[in-house]
């Protein structure tokens, strides 16, 4: 598939780098050219699963076996009422290889978008 980010995958993914750059400062690169290998639309919401190819492994610089990072704003969809829930899953070395987004309404979501917006959590 090889594809680019959609905006709200880039943003969402800045969002979190910026919120994790002390204790994750290689988030950075990685980020650089990362490409989609797929979308898995799950009826709630899409799993977006990263190539691995470009990204480095990084050895002894994660502190725990699998590391699931998130930010604490709220991300609203033009779509949606609810705010959507979402995490990025990286490998014990650091390698990012899927973000979760999750919609928090009580109907099915497809992951469609027009616009988004950005709230700080109070």
């Amino acid at each position: 598939m090889d594809e680019k980010l959609n905006s709200l995958e880039h943003t969402i993914l800045s969002e979190i780098e910026k919120s994790h750059r002390e204790t994750h400062p290689f988030l950075k690169k990685q980020m650089l050219n990362l490409k989609v290998s797929s979308r898995e639309f799950t009826g709630i919401g899409v799993y977006v699963h990263f190539t691995p190819q470009g990204q480095k492994r990084q050895k002894n610089k994660i502190s725990k076996e699998k590391t699931y990072l998130g930010v604490s704003k709220s991300f609203y969809i033009d779509t949606l009422e609810f705010p959507i829930s979402f995490e990025l899953n990286l490998s014990e070395e650091g390698v990012l290889e899927f973000l979760e987004i999750v919609s928090n309404d009580n109907k099915t979501w497809n992951g469609e978008f027009n616009t988004f917006t950005i709230e700080e959590e109070d």
